[in-house]
């Protein structure tokens, strides 16, 4: 029988409030189709408070965890289920969307083989790359990323459909070993929720002049911040009354906050912490800027790209994953060879020494952006949950088994402990 209104189960590590990519995309996708009469119910560890839900169609479970002290922000779940089971079970959910390849998520893939329901998952971070599981693993743990792609597609394998946000990430994730059906399907942003009436003032607070390069997301080693830094510090030898303007935190906060502080252009860069989105979009700061710059190469898409663009920043961007696919060369940015410090700063002169190629940039990037504007992105993603769970009850699904843990305890073979580390900190 096909319904034409879901109950839809998420299962998150990463969520409020933790403010991040994830839970950006989270947010977009479950209020957008509860406004559509669609009902989600989202899973993830406990938080450190509660919040209310975004829309009276949106549930909010949490499941006991453990805090991994070495990992702001992250938390462990444990694999209690029965009651998560029962109240799925009870409230007849359609469809189970996983976020994140771990402890919350293999819970949500075996309770949607004992539902007898369909699965997706979404590739959100890149994590087979060193600079994030050496952090995440903070290490405790020596693994390659072999290992992890192995452990990866454990999950994902598990999915009935994969989507991930660029076409580059679908690729990749084909290269290595990942065999379910997969569609590129971009995060999107609603650009209904941004304001930069108020940039002059943002321009007083962080006393901000015409020359202002911006970055928005994580402070932690897998953006290269230091590289960003590093072009910066030779920006400003070239047009000495530049500045950096840096939004966001992260566990790796203070280490680049000294490491700006010994470069000549210390004075120059500001750190302003952690900004709620829904304060950031309206807060005027992308409208006090001149350009955007990122050195990340594990951008699985960049948010923050997709917004810079339609606030009409030019935005220059390492040549990898899904930069590559969100920075058109020459027309809305540049694109720079990964960790090319030199070639960043050229370009980052290029654009704050031309006006007319910083307008022009800037009106292409605010029409190209359009192609991800949420509501064609809800659109998707509506038609692809009706579609997944109409053909799964029709039996053209092959039904697949739930990832056992026994399967998930053999990728263990794969990674080492690092005895020397655990014996100098035990």
């Amino acid at each position: 029988m096909t319904k034409d209104k879901l109950h839809i189960a998420i299962f998150t590590d990463s969520y409020r409030p933790s403010i991040n990519g994830i839970t950006t995309s989270i947010d977009h996708l479950t209020v957008r189709l509860a406004e559509r009469g669609h009902r989600f119910t989202i899973i993830s560890p406990t938080l450190t408070e509660e919040e209310k839900p975004l829309h009276e169609n949106i549930t909010h479970i949490t499941v006991p965890s453990i805090p991994a002290s070495y990992y702001e922000e992250f938390r462990w779940a444990t694999l209690r289920i029965t009651k998560i089971l029962t109240k799925l079970k009870d409230e007849s959910v359609d469809l189970v969307h996983f976020m994140t390849p771990i402890i919350t998520s293999y819970l949500g893939i075996k309770i949607a083989r004992k539902l007898e329901i369909p699965v997706v998952g979404t590739y959100h971070t890149l994590i087979a790359d060193p600079t994030y599981y050496e952090q995440l693993m903070n290490k405790l743990v020596k693994a390659t990323p072999e290992s992890v792609w192995y452990y990866t597609n454990l999950y994902y394998n598990a999915a009935d459909l994969v989507t991930a946000p660029t076409q580059n990430m679908v690729d990749l994730l084909d290269e290595n070993g990942c065999t379910t059906d997969m569609i590129a399907l971009s995060n999107g942003i609603d650009p209904s929720v941004f304001d930069n009436s108020r940039a002059e003032e943002m321009k007083k607070k962080y006393n901000l002049g015409e020359k202002t390069v911006l970055y928005v997301g994580r402070v932690s080693i897998e953006k290269n911040i230091n590289v960003l830094i590093d072009a910066f510090d030779k920006l400003t030898e070239r047009i000495p009354d530049a500045q950096l303007l840096i939004v966001g935190d992260g566990p790796k906060r203070e280490e680049i906050e000294d490491y700006a502080a010994e470069k000549k252009s210390a004075s120059q860069i500001t750190f302003t912490g952690m900004i709620p989105h829904e304060e950031l979009v309206t807060s005027g700061i992308f409208g006090a800027c001149k350009l955007f710059a990122t050195a990340s190469e594990t951008e699985t898409q960049g948010i923050t790209l997709l917004e810079a663009l339609h606030c009409g920043l030019p935005c220059i961007g390492a040549d990898a994953l899904g930069v590559s696919e969100t920075i058109v060369h020459g027309e809305t940015g540049f694109l720079v060879p990964p960790r090319s410090v030199d070639e960043m700063a050229d370009r980052m002169t290029q654009i704050l020494e031309d006006d007319a190629l910083q307008s022009r940039m800037s009106e292409a990037g605010k029409e190209w952006v359009k192609a991800h504007y949420i509501e064609a992105i809800i659109d998707r993603w509506e038609a692809i949950y009706l579609d997944l769970a109409d053909r799964y009850r029709a039996g053209e699904i092959e039904k697949k088994d739930y990832l056992h843990i026994k399967k998930i305890l053999t990728t263990l073979k794969r990674f080492k402990l690092d005895i020397p580390f655990i014996k100098r900190y035990s």
